[in-house]
């Protein structure tokens, strides 16, 4: 079932660890960087980038020794700066379940901008059935075999750390040979699936507005003037007219105004619109945007989404570090 929403040695054991004071993996980490756990290097995520405009994925279960009481287990796809092809649909990401597993499932990522990635992460359904990921003794121990064989040994947030919760075979082929899309391209409709960071309590100043070849240098421009213009003012304290300038330059598509917005919404307690704005916000790949979005979502009960934009937030933090890396 598919629902919308480096180089390291496989564990030696498929033995459960036994648990101790240790911190749950989860709180461990800080990026999407691997955490040293007695000797095995511990990835939130495994990440890959797109090579092409379009890649096939394919995902089959090796196998899987969940711990007791769970009612489900998979791995959760996600793509920044494109989508996964499902039943005619673009979906930002999915969860694929076990049963889809078992039989192997192949899907088409496509890229919508150079440096699109897709990340893997464990999830699954406690007893209530309720999906989760990103919690407790979640982690994945990525081999690397010589031939290009890769497999996730993965261990899910339900007890103790446990590498052979779910093993996973991972492979990625070329789907054609269309050149990548142009870097600030225009990105395709996605179409979100149902279902970390605290907002800070005030509008950042300052953020990269959207750069989009649809839009002219003079509209870029002038949604920049808008924005900054309302910078100065929330700085002299005319809240509402400088969130007035942010609305007309977020309805143009200003990521940081758009973002803005939202957080000034939020403290106000209008969720309804900090949300809107903060989706603005998202589909330009403002991180910030993601998290809190992220976190509204959660709070208002979409954890499925909220999960999803967790991921995403995640893996754009990724890439944006690794193109900072590139430039030096």
């Amino acid at each position: 079932m598919i629902e919308p929403v480096t180089s390291a040695v496989a564990p030696a054991t498929g033995t459960p660890s036994v648990a101790g004071p240790e911190l749950p993996l989860a709180a461990r980490y800080r990026s999407a960087d691997p955490i040293d756990w007695h000797g095995s290097m511990v990835y939130p995520m495994y990440t890959e980038q797109l090579t092409g405009s379009a890649t096939t994925l394919t995902l089959t279960l090796l196998s899987a020794t969940p711990p007791p009481g769970l009612r489900g287990l998979g791995m959760g796809l996600s793509m920044v700066d494109g989508y996964v092809g499902v039943d005619r649909r673009k979906l930002a990401g999915v969860d694929v379940w076990r049963d889809a597993l078992e039989r192997g499932i192949t899907v088409e990522l496509s890229a919508a901008n150079r440096g699109a990635l897709y990340s893997l992460t464990p999830v699954w359904r406690d007893a209530d059935g309720t999906a989760r990921s990103w919690s407790g003794n979640y982690g994945i121990v990525v081999e690397r075999a010589a031939s290009g064989r890769i497999v996730l040994w993965c261990s899910l947030g339900a007890g103790p750390p446990h590498f052979a919760d779910l093993v996973v075979e991972v492979s990625a082929a070329s789907a054609d040979t269309t050149p990548m899309p142009a870097a600030g391209g225009s990105a395709p409709r996605i179409v979100r699936a149902a279902g970390t960071r605290r907002p800070s309590g005030a509008p950042a100043s300052a953020e990269s507005p959207l750069n989009s070849d649809a839009d002219s240098p003079g509209r870029r421009d002038y949604r920049s003037a808008l924005y900054e213009l309302g910078v100065a003012m929330f700085a002299r304290g005319e809240e509402e007219q400088a969130c007035e300038l942010w609305s007309q330059a977020a309805a143009g598509g200003h990521g940081a105004a758009a973002y803005d917005l939202g957080v000034v919404r939020f403290r106000q307690g209008e969720f309804d619109e900090a949300e809107r704005c903060w989706r603005i916000a998202a589909e330009q790949r403002g991180v910030r945007a993601m998290a809190g979005l992220a976190e509204l979502l959660e709070r208002r009960g979409a954890t499925t989404e909220a999960q999803l934009w967790r991921t995403r937030a995640i893996t754009a933090k990724t890439v944006a570090e690794s193109l900072s890396r590139r430039a030096v």
